[in-house]
């Protein structure tokens, strides 16, 4: 197995990830939105890029670690996502926003299916964690506070997720806005 990403690693773009890489976490994704986690094969994935079975054995040794890659990915560009929706305010809002939606747009399969579709708890944890804390830097933030605004922050994202909620600068904008108020 050619390893190219490492959880610890903390580059913010991850280039380590190739294309291939990409191309069978992206086949895991799909497989993994219809099938059960356990009845996933290597065959399976390899069948639906397709690429060769000893291709997909120099980056992963199992389905087991293209999942791991996608949890770990997939956490290090929410916590970018909080910290920026930390972070917003108005004046900065046209680049945030753009920032945000990059982010969102990566993400969106994995954070859909396992905050929504498949509705992992263990998953969800990790990302309250990664809000909590994210959110407990901030000078005003009690233990509610930081509870209160890590249920909105999730409330948000799910709702962006499922198109419940429109995303776009004004919205963004009003969230801003109303946070404030409560943060007052």
């Amino acid at each position: 197995m050619q390893i190219i990403y490492t959880a610890r690693d903390n580059s913010k773009d991850y280039p380590q990830v190739n294309t291939t890489q990409k191309k069978i976490c992206q086949a895991f994704i799909e497989l993994y939105a219809r099938t059960p986690l356990e009845l996933i094969t290597i065959r399976q994935l390899c069948q639906s890029i397709p690429i060769a079975r000893t291709t997909f054995y120099r980056y992963f040794d199992n389905v087991a670690q293209v999942e791991e890659l996608l949890v770990d990915l997939s956490l290090s560009q929410m916590g970018q996502l909080v910290t920026l929706i930390a972070g917003f305010k108005n004046d900065n809002s046209n680049q945030v926003v753009q920032q945000m939606t990059n982010l969102i747009d990566a993400n969106q399969g994995i954070w859909k299916l396992l905050l929504v579709t498949k509705r992992s708890s263990d998953y969800t944890r990790q990302v309250e964690r990664i809000v909590k804390a994210t959110l407990a830097g901030q000078k005003q933030a009690s233990y509610l506070h930081v509870q209160f605004l890590c249920s909105v922050t999730m409330g948000f994202l799910i709702g962006i997720l499922t198109d419940q909620f429109k995303f776009d600068k004004e919205a963004l904008v009003e969230l801003e806005r109303s946070l404030r108020k409560l943060s007052a």
